[in-house]
């Protein structure tokens, strides 16, 4: 998986230079000279409640894995997954099963690990037992 966030990272590898450790994107050099080099597992990815496109989406942040996607709601409303292969359109919820769970769970820890990474804080307004 490849974001725009790569880009500076990427152009700066290329040039030789040094990716300044404050900078969330990843080269993607690698993948461009051998298609099987390792890539980026996930990446957190969150909207905010003044984003102009947000529209009727309440804000939230989630963690977007190759498979999964897990997504943590700002409001008082329970988490949300979904296998991205096999309900690409996000319509059943595996929260709630207790393979879902687990997988929840997981994802839920990468996803902390990701915030403290790269300073992301959890959104505002979020139930007390979140």
């Amino acid at each position: 998986m490849v974001l725009n966030i790569d880009l500076a990272p990427t152009f700066l590898d290329l040039a030789g230079l040094p990716v300044p450790d404050a900078m969330q994107g990843e080269s993607f050099v690698p993948l461009l000279r051998s298609p099987s080099a390792p890539g980026r597992p996930a990446f957190v990815y969150e909207l905010f409640r003044d984003f102009p496109f947000g529209g009727r989406v309440p804000p939230h942040q989630a963690i977007r894995t190759e498979n999964h996607k897990l997504i943590e709601w700002e409001m008082c409303r329970p988490p949300e997954l979904y296998d991205l292969r096999r309900d690409p359109r996000e319509m059943n919820n595996l929260c709630g099963t207790p393979a879902g769970d687990r997988l929840a769970a997981d994802l839920s820890r990468e996803l902390e690990t990701l915030r403290k990474r790269f300073h992301i804080r959890r959104g505002a307004g979020r139930c007390a037992s979140a």
